[in-house]
């Protein structure tokens, strides 16, 4: 039904690979049905992002099963987004420091606990919004199930004309979708991209763009490949990870806000920082939000 109704991708919450985890968490065995769900999004051809809000003490010894789910779970499984707890509704207690987890921690965890399998430094700041807020990164998945980093380096023409905001919308949308989106069931192999003579393993690969679209071949130093072959191939042989810190009312960072390029127009017609839009006291009472929206 989701699929007819024309939904291509599906961010599902995914917080652990045991029962355990949400049985504290969500108040019920899961982890068998939120596999299900991912087998019943692979036959019906929709992409999946797994979600995990990470909790100290709870699930952040799994961030590596999480990565391993992802990565056997792919193509279906475009991407991983993790989520550091934030707390909004009804809270009695105060959060303490101990409550809480970190970007540089979440980084720091999947990289001891995937073995190396990616590092900490394979990530990248956001290019929108404050620095502290998120990191992303892609990679190649490679036949064995180890992970490549994609490093894209466009070379832009300074003559370029500015990008009015609509159509940098349309393309951030049709990104989006192409990243996250459904793999075809006969997606082509390595050596299909490469060539039966070449490499199987992808090592390095940079794209040469203009701002009137991309030109030219990708290369790794010893192969050339044609730019559509490429992005093919980083479509059905990729998995991208990313995290982004969602404030609450008792770690609200105004240099943060300041930044925030993600907004919600109210009634009124104000532009509200997302964070800040979604802001509850300890009562469950909206900060911004106005009870009929709410």
């Amino acid at each position: 039904k989701l699929k007819a109704a024309g939904l291509a991708s599906v961010f599902l919450q995914f917080d652990g690979v045991t029962d355990d985890v949400y049985r504290r968490l969500r108040g019920a065995d899961l982890a068998a049905e939120k596999m299900d769900a991912i087998f019943r999004c692979d036959e019906a051809g929709l992409g999946v992002v797994l979600v995990p809000m990470i909790v100290p003490g709870i699930n952040d010894d799994q961030l590596g099963d999480i990565l391993t789910v992802g990565i056997q779970a792919s193509p279906t499984v475009r991407g991983i987004h993790f989520q550091p707890v934030s707390y909004f509704g009804r809270r009695p207690v105060l959060p303490k420091n101990s409550d809480r987890i970190t970007l540089p921690e979440i980084l720091a965890g999947l990289e001891t606990q995937s073995g190396g399998k990616v590092r900490a430094d394979d990530f990248s700041p956001p290019g929108c919004e404050n620095a502290l807020c998120s990191f992303h990164g892609r990679f190649f998945i490679s036949e064995a199930g180890g992970l490549k980093p994609i490093v894209a380096l466009p070379i832009a023409d300074a003559g370029c004309p500015p990008e009015s905001a609509d159509v940098g919308a349309r393309r951030t949308i049709s990104s989006v979708a192409r990243q996250w989106g459904p793999v075809r069931k006969n997606g082509i192999s390595d050596a299909d991209v490469l060539g039966q003579d070449q490499p199987s393993r992808l090592q390095q690969a940079g794209e040469t763009s203009s701002c009137c679209g991309s030109t030219g071949n990708v290369s790794d130093g010893s192969v050339s490949l044609n730019i559509d072959s490429f992005l093919e191939m980083a479509r059905s042989k990729s998995i991208s990870i990313s995290a982004m810190a969602f404030q609450d009312v008792w770690n609200l960072d105004l240099e943060r806000l300041r930044d925030c390029c993600i907004h919600v127009m109210s009634p009124d017609g104000r532009l509200i920082p997302f964070c800040a839009y979604n802001l509850t006291g300890s009562e469950h009472h909206p900060v911004y939000r106005t009870w009929s929206e709410h």
